[in-house]
């Protein structure tokens, strides 16, 4: 409530007002609230890119790996020691090497099966 007064010195009177701000300051309150939420879904959203950007990057970089181990395995006989190695880099994913991790940092840490993200 916002009370004003003022004094009418011509007429010997008082005039005062009387104003309830109640709405005003519930509409005030509202908005804060829905800035806050703004704000923390934009960080959300900022968190989300980064993370695509990190899982993009460290797919492509995996690619690099996975398309090099493929290679030797082609070259290298099945006997050789090299063949082993080569051939568990490549088990983890069923095809989709280290997927996993990918999937976590576009989940934001959780845990998540491959392919449930798009």
């Amino acid at each position: 409530m916002i009370i004003t007064g003022c004094r009418l010195h011509h007429l010997d009177l008082i005039l005062v007002a009387i104003e309830d701000v109640t709405v005003h300051k519930n509409a005030e309150k509202a908005l804060q609230l829905s800035q806050e939420a703004l704000r923390q879904a934009e960080k959300m959203e900022a968190i989300g890119r980064l993370a695509g950007g990190i899982a993009h990057d460290f797919n492509n970089l995996l690619t690099i790996i996975i398309g090099y181990s493929r290679l030797a395995l082609d070259t290298a006989s099945t006997d050789s020691k090299p063949s082993s190695t080569f051939g568990r880099s490549r088990k983890p994913g069923r095809g989709q090497p280290f997927s996993p991790i990918n999937c976590s940092l576009l989940a934001g840490g959780k845990s998540c099966a491959p392919g449930s993200l798009t």
